[in-house]
């Protein structure tokens, strides 16, 4: 079984990773980069849906021949005078069936999401905050929901909790 996942992010890499090897121990995994379309830090649901559906259309046209591909955003959203942050994932199979998960979703603290626009990526808001992020050697794995949580709930675990809601409905 092949399966591609649009990125090369390392959060999204070892959480598919993770899920594969313990569901799917035979799949081989190909990692592709391949652009998404949307802000670099998408601003709703529907555009992290977009960009993980535009990531697959990208990969399907690089590589035609999986049995399933794997698309990965994650963004924040607004819910009363909230910015909540969590991660959505697309899978389509080689027929092109669909099926969409999403993980939990945090409230950014205020002195995050006031400085935030869909033009600025997270890790630059907390660059100049004090998350002292310089101290974290795997921030892309950890994520700003690992920071806020002090490792609670990681970025990882963001895409692997939206991995398992995806896949559970393919049945695998």
């Amino acid at each position: 079984m092949r399966i591609i996942l649009t990125s090369k992010n390392a959060a999204k890499a070892s959480a598919v990773k993770k899920y594969l090897d313990g569901k799917i121990p035979q799949a081989e995994l190909i990692c592709l980069e391949v652009a998404s379309g949307v802000s670099p830090t998408p601003f709703s649901n529907e555009e992290c849906l977009l960009g993980a559906r535009t990531r697959i259309s990208h990969a399907r046209a690089i590589e035609a021949d999986a049995d399933f591909y794997i698309g990965a955003e994650g963004g924040v959203f607004k819910l009363d005078s909230f910015l909540l942050l969590g991660g959505w994932v697309v899978v389509q199979d080689n027929q092109g069936c669909e099926y969409i998960g999403s993980s939990c979703f945090i409230q950014l603290p205020t002195d995050i999401s006031t400085q935030l626009s869909s033009q600025k990526r997270l890790s630059e808001i907390l660059d100049t905050n004090a998350y002292n992020i310089s101290e974290y050697l795997n921030l892309e794995e950890l994520g700003t929901n690992g920071l806020i949580t002090k490792g609670i709930y990681t970025r990882i675990m963001e895409f692997e909790d939206a991995l398992k809601v995806t896949f559970a409905q393919i049945n695998l």
